[in-house]
């Protein structure tokens, strides 16, 4: 086995059973993966394990493969997660921990968006490094992006019937300070529908329910490293629910007239992003503006 090029890109040839693979690998991680696969298969015949057997059927196959990093401390739980999801994965990593407490794993293309899966129910730190493709499909221009896969969340703007806009105020760790926003939430698996969501979210944090929830459309948070999609809603005909809110959740409920929430917005004393998109998309609905 040798490598050649440079750290955007690696070309790796391994003999495997005396026919020669070579593996392109691209992205910023290209070299550092380059280097774990020499390490790794140059020790094959030292300790002949499954990873080993493992590793030498994923690059055998021809078909694209795809590497993750996942922290030290989460690879116990991402193996079960990988094992009743049907991923099959190679861990690439030498007797020392890395310096940096990640772990590099490879697994089949066709399977990546079920590690995203896997990544977002359960919190697992992880990043998409480097793609990997066995050379032989022709030359193809890509380039590696990292980012953080979502499922998506829900905003809702509750009008009452005389006109008043229901927000919560809450203190948000990440900003160090309490922020007033309109009521959301996320979508807690893949395929819940945006409308179920708004309504659970809406009686959950607002303590109403509507009957009426108009979509506005949705939105982007973040999307240079971050797929989620915020969708948008205002809720109209709303009635007295029961808010029942997580452990972990405190917050005020707030009412304001829309001149009052678009002075608040111009003042800057409502900076939440979502809050202010959801605003403008109803506009045209609110009373007084």
């Amino acid at each position: 086995m040798y490598n050649s090029g440079d750290a955007a890109e690696q070309v790796v040839r391994i003999s495997l059973e005396g026919t020669e693979v070579a593996l392109k690998l691209t992205g910023s991680a290209a070299k550092n993966i380059a280097a774990m696969l020499y390490a790794v298969w140059k020790n094959r015949d030292k300790n002949k394990t499954k990873g080993h057997q493992r590793l030498s059927a994923m690059l055998k196959s021809g078909k694209e493969l795809k590497v993750f990093t996942v922290s030290e401390e989460h690879l116990k739980q991402f193996a079960l997660e990988a094992k009743r999801y049907g991923v099959v994965y190679c861990a690439l990593r030498g007797k020392e921990r890395s310096a940096d407490g990640m772990v590099d794993i490879m697994v089949r293309a066709e399977d990546a968006s079920k590690i995203n899966r896997i990544v977002e129910r359960f919190k697992l730190a992880t990043v998409d490094t480097v793609s990997i493709d066995d050379g032989q499909g022709g030359e193809k221009k890509t380039a590696t992006r990292e980012a953080v896969w979502h499922f998506g969340a829900c905003a809702i703007l509750p009008l009452t019937n005389d006109g008043k806009i229901i927000l919560v105020r809450q203190y948000r760790y990440a900003a160090a300070q309490a922020m007033l926003e309109v009521p959301a939430g996320k979508i807690e698996h893949d395929g819940e529908s945006p409308d179920y969501c708004a309504a659970r979210e809406l009686e959950e944090e607002a303590g109403v329910t509507a009957s009426e929830i108009l979509p506005l459309g949705y939105t982007y948070t973040s999307p240079g490293f971050c797929s989620e999609r915020i969708y948008l809603y205002l809720a109209r005909g709303l009635q007295k629910g029961k808010q029942h809110l997580d452990d972990d959740e405190f917050m005020n409920v707030e009412y304001y007239t829309p001149k009052e929430m678009e002075d608040l917005i111009d003042k800057n004393e409502i900076t939440d992003a979502k809050t202010i998109a959801a605003f403008e998309k109803a506009r045209k609905y609110l009373p007084g503006l």
